[in-house]
C-alpha cells in the first residue's frame, strides 16, 4: 500500500471569484490556526541579563518584558527558574520596565549574578517553576563584622526577630543551601543561611510559615556548603 502525503496550506482566501461558502469555511480555519500560532507558549526563553535597578536589589526577583512573560504563561507574582551554565535559582518574576520592552533582557541583581556565575551582557535560560508554600523555615544567622573589624552575631544580640524576617522574606522563593539578605535598617544587610525548609524543595515564604532563627557557626556552614 502506497502513503500519499499531503501538504495543506492554510491561506486566506479573499479572491472575487471564489466561492462564498469556502471563502468562509477557510477564513474560520485561517483564523483558528493564527490564533493558535500566536498563542503558542514556550517552556524556556533564553534572556540577556541586564543589572537589577536599586529598588529591586536584594528582593529575589527577576524583571522580564511582557512578551517574556506571555511565552512562559507566567504573571506578575509567579515564579520562574533562572538557569547559567554554572548553578540555577528560583525568583519571583515582576513585569519588566517599559524602556525594556523588546530587548529581550532580564534584570538581576548582584547577589543573584553572582550565584549564576554571570556577568551582565551573559544569557541565561529562563522557565515556569512551581513552588509550594513553607510550613516551616530554619534560617541560621551569619556573624556580622563591625566597622573595627570585630565579628559578632546579630541574633544573639537581639537584632533580629522572627515575625519580622519573615515579613522582609514574605512570598520570596527559598532553598536548602541559598544564601538570603534582609535589611534591618540604615543600610545594613543581613544575611541568612537557609538551613532547612519543611517540606524540602522549592518553597516559598506565606503568611503561615514558621520562620525559625539559629546562630550560625563555621562547620555548619561548611556542611551546607558539601550539599
Amino acid at each position: 500500500m502506497h502513503h500519499v502525503r499531503t501538504n495543506i496550506l492554510i491561506t486566506n482566501f479573499s479572491n472575487k471569484n471564489s466561492n462564498p461558502e469556502i471563502t468562509r469555511i477557510s477564513n474560520q480555519v485561517y483564523n483558528i490556526h493564527r490564533c493558535l500560532f500566536l498563542n503558542k507558549k514556550s517552556n524556556t526563553v533564553s534572556l540577556r541579563v541586564d543589572v537589577a535597578k536599586g529598588r529591586d536589589v536584594n528582593r529575589k526577583i527577576a524583571r522580564i518584558s511582557p512578551e517574556a512573560m506571555e511565552q512562559l504563561n507566567v504573571t506578575s507574582g509567579d515564579y520562574v527558574e533562572v538557569s547559567s551554565q554554572k548553578n540555577s535559582i528560583i525568583l519571583q518574576v515582576l513585569r519588566g520596565y517599559p524602556e525594556d520592552a523588546g530587548k529581550g533582557i532580564i534584570r538581576l541583581d548582584g547577589i543573584t549574578r553572582k550565584i549564576l556565575g554571570v556577568s551582565v551582557g551573559d544569557f541565561v535560560e529562563v522557565s515556569r517553576a512551581e513552588v509550594e508554600p513553607a510550613k516551616k523555615i530554619t534560617l541560621a544567622v551569619l556573624p556580622m563584622e563591625t566597622m573595627l573589624g570585630f565579628q559578632f552575631n546579630p541574633l544573639t544580640r537581639g537584632y533580629l526577630d522572627p515575625e519580622y524576617v519573615k515579613q522582609e522574606l514574605l512570598h520570596k522563593p527559598l532553598s536548602r543551601g541559598e544564601t538570603v539578605a534582609v535589611n534591618i535598617g540604615i543600610g545594613n544587610i543581613i544575611e541568612l543561611l537557609v538551613y532547612n525548609t519543611e517540606p524540602s524543595g522549592r518553597v516559598y515564604v506565606d503568611e503561615n510559615t514558621i520562620i525559625e532563627l539559629i546562630p550560625a557557626d563555621h562547620k555548619m556552614i561548611e556542611r551546607i556548603a558539601r550539599l
